[in-house]
């Protein structure tokens, strides 16, 4: 009966050791793992968040990318800032070009169409023969600027000459403030 009271001793302080070794050990190592574990889960999050902003970062950038290339050709079409009597140099020589003689008359305060854009109202009055007046006339439709014409006017000489007078009423328009 003692080695049965010993034995149920040793099994009293086994259990006791086993539990006291669960709870000094095993349990704060387990609290320390899931710890763990639950910082690793929100770091793996934020890993993720990161990787996708990256990803809309470089679609971004792409869209940036588009963006500028599509403002750089728009900007072409208007005339900048400071680049109103190169504009007007560009229709004297395309005159030159085409064997033309062109007077062309600008007002600068043409209307405004928005906040940023405003009309460059042209009098261009143009003499030449026949093929070199429609030369200037496909010149003027070839600058990258757009130039619309409201109104053309073309009338032969009487003196019996081969000679036309052109008449062309329109605008160019003006950017009020560059985008760049």
């Amino acid at each position: 009966m003692k080695s049965q009271n010993k034995n149920l001793s040793y099994l009293i302080l086994l259990l006791a050791l086993s539990l006291l070794l669960l709870i000094f050990f095993i349990w704060p190592i387990a609290s320390q793992l899931d710890a763990t574990y639950q910082k690793t889960l929100a770091e793996s999050g934020l890993l993720r968040e990161k990787s996708s902003q990256q990803g809309n970062l470089a679609a971004t950038e792409r869209q940036l990318e588009a963006a500028s290339a599509v403002l750089d050709r728009t900007q072409k079409i208007f005339i900048l800032p400071g680049q109103e009597i190169e504009f007007i140099n560009k229709l004297d020589s395309l005159a030159v070009k085409y064997r033309v003689q062109a007077a062309i008359t600008p007002d600068f305060n043409g209307p405004a169409l928005t906040s940023d854009i405003k009309q460059l109202l042209l009098g261009i009055k143009a003499e030449g023969e026949s093929k070199n007046l429609i030369a200037y006339l496909q010149g003027l439709e070839s600058l990258p600027e757009i130039f619309s014409i409201n109104q053309l006017t073309l009338t032969k000489d009487d003196s019996g000459t081969t000679t036309f007078a052109l008449a062309i009423s329109g605008q160019a328009y003006l950017l009020a403030s560059s985008t760049k």
